[in-house]
């Protein structure tokens, strides 16, 4: 299975899970049209490769995966 890895919000299409579900993007973002392009993209990749995807700045989801040394097969 794998993993799609999302960082800074700064920089990233998605702030959080419920973004990602609802298909929405954050308000900053500077181009709201590329950032839902690009969602798209991540879901179809998602969805193609059967994985998951871990928003690093997501404190609800952050707290229910793996962090060292525990780890992930």
């Amino acid at each position: 299975m794998a993993q799609a890895l999302s960082g800074s919000a700064r920089y990233d299409a998605l702030a959080s899970g419920r973004d990602f579900e609802a298909r929405r993007a954050p308000s900053f973002n500077f181009n709201q049209e590329q950032s839902l392009q690009s969602i798209d993209k991540v879901a179809a990749l998602l969805k193609a490769e059967r994985g998951q995807l871990w928003i690093n700045h997501d404190s609800a989801q952050n707290a229910t995966v793996p962090h060292a040394p525990q780890y992930v097969q």
